[in-house]
């Protein structure tokens, strides 16, 4: 519970950062809390590749939704929506890694932050290429 309420405000957070719109502060935090729950409950089950790609497709189903709702760009709510995802940690234990000489170690992280973050590119990618066709068939 905690962490959820962590990825809340460090999402809620990030949009003050960003200078998002005030009204949809809530809903930037919404989306990320909602996107680290499901990444919570999938990665239970799920390799944490598959579970990060999948909460970045919630995450961006939730942008499409409040992008409609408050009639701003989806990129607002995606963008501080996975913040809590983002592989920041791995990315520095690479670095660490790779400057203490430990060579393998720093390929196979940075392989992983890699990865991780095509899962959230990719995500993010396939939603968005279907609201973009949903909306087309709507004209």
């Amino acid at each position: 519970m905690f962490k959820i309420i962590l990825a809340f405000f460090i999402s809620l957070l990030f949009g003050l950062i960003f200078q998002v719109p005030r009204n949809t502060l809530i809903a930037c935090g919404v989306t990320g809390a909602l996107g680290w729950i499901g990444y919570s409950l999938i990665i239970t089950s799920q390799p944490p590749l598959l579970a990060t790609l999948f909460s970045a497709m919630i995450i961006a189903i939730l942008g499409e939704i409040f992008a409609r709702i408050y009639k701003t760009p989806v990129t607002i709510f995606v963008i501080v929506g996975f913040i809590p995802l983002v592989p920041g940690l791995k990315a520095y234990n690479t670095i660490l890694a790779l400057t203490n000489g430990e060579v393998s170690t720093g390929i196979e992280l940075g392989l992983q932050t890699l990865f991780t973050a095509g899962a959230i590119a990719v995500g993010i990618s396939i939603i968005s290429s279907v609201a973009r066709v949903l909306k087309e068939k709507a004209r």
